[in-house]
C-alpha cells in the first residue's frame, strides 16, 4: 500500500503539468479559431456596391496573413489539440 502511495505521489506533478499544458494549448487554439473566422465575418459586412474590391483585397490580406497562435512557427489548431490529447492521454 505504501509503494502505491509513493508512486502515486510522483505522478501528481506529471498530471499537473499535463493539465496545465492542455489548458494553455486550449487557449491558443481558441485564439486561432477566432482568427480563422475573421475573413468570413468581414465578407458579411453590408456594402453599398454589389462587388466591393477594397473589401475583397482586405479579405485576401487577412487570409494570406494566416493569423493565429504560433509556437515556434507552428500554428496551434483544434486538430493539433486533439492529436496531442490523444497521444499524451494514451501514454
Amino acid at each position: 500500500l505504501n509503494v502505491i502511495l509513493v508512486e502515486g505521489a510522483f505522478l501528481v506533478p506529471v498530471l499537473m503539468l499535463f493539465f496545465l499544458e492542455m489548458r494553455v494549448f486550449w487557449r491558443g487554439t481558441a485564439i486561432t479559431e477566432k482568427c480563422r473566422i475573421v475573413p468570413a465575418f468581414v465578407n458579411q459586412i453590408p456594402a453599398v456596391r454589389r462587388i466591393n474590391t477594397e473589401r475583397s483585397y482586405l479579405v485576401q490580406f487577412i487570409t494570406d496573413s494566416s493569423a493565429g497562435f504560433f509556437v515556434r512557427e507552428v500554428k496551434l489548431t483544434r486538430e493539433m489539440l486533439l492529436k496531442n490529447f490523444m497521444i499524451i492521454g494514451g501514454i
